[in-house]
This record gives C-alpha cells, sequence and structure tokens, in this order.
C-alpha cells in the first residue's frame, strides 16, 4: 500500500497518467522541471523504453518517493553505535 500524506491542502491534485513509450535513440535529453514551481532544473538522458505512469507509480507498481524525513541534531546514524565497553 501506498499513501500519500501532505501538511497543505493545496497540494492535493489531479493524478496524470503518463503512457509507456519506446523513444529516439540517445543522446535525446529531456528538460526536467520542478513540480511545484515549474523551475528548471537540466537536462537528463530520455530512456528508451518508459512504462506507463499513474501518479508516481508504473505499472509494475514501482513507486518513487522523497526524503523528507531528517535526523534531527546530536542524533546517531543506524548501524553507527558507539561503544559502550570500556577501553
Amino acid at each position: 500500500m501506498i499513501t500519500y500524506a501532505a501538511d497543505s491542502h493545496e497540494f492535493y491534485g489531479e493524478l496524470v497518467l503518463r503512457p509507456a513509450g519506446i523513444h529516439q535513440p540517445r543522446p535525446r535529453l529531456r528538460e526536467i522541471y520542478e513540480w511545484d514551481t515549474g523551475k528548471f532544473l537540466g537536462r537528463i538522458a530520455q530512456a528508451p523504453v518508459t512504462y506507463s505512469v499513474v501518479g508516481n507509480i508504473n505499472e509494475h507498481q514501482v513507486a518513487i518517493g522523497g526524503d523528507h524525513l531528517r535526523r534531527p541534531r546530536g542524533a546517531r546514524r543506524p548501524g553507527r553505535h558507539r561503544s559502550t565497553t570500556a577501553a
């Protein structure tokens, strides 16, 4: 199950369907824009084959997401605990 929650009522919008495609051989570049501001971010090579996508999930149920959680200042990284034994 995939869920989405936003802290703003303005973030809810439509689900966009992007059909699957076979694209021209590289080095065709695709322009990338920030979704909420429309700011141009750069160009990347177009993948030769793309899958059908609705929202942020494709026809194989592979989804993308964001890293919105941040570790509080001073918190230890998981798996990197300090030794509690005396030296």
